[in-house]
């Protein structure tokens, strides 16, 4: 039997090699991942005089009865 002194050699399927791929693009100082962001976002708030400024606008339309009870 002759011996083989190369290592074996893993190949990964390609979800699980993006996955590791992923995993150590995140990786920062000390060797540790980066804080998870899934579900996290900026707040969209709306400034309050732009609200202002909408509501005065729809209110220069004119109040018509709905065409249900017409």
């Amino acid at each position: 039997m002759i011996e083989d002194d190369t290592d074996p050699v893993y190949v990964l399927p390609k979800k699980s090699e993006t996955w590791v791929t992923t995993a150590l693009k995140k990786v920062v100082k000390g060797g540790t991942l980066e804080k998870d962001m899934r579900g996290r976002h900026k707040p969209n708030k709306i400034a309050e005089d732009l609200r202002d400024r909408v509501r005065a606008h729809i209110k220069l339309f004119p109040i018509v009865p709905s065409h249900y009870i017409r």
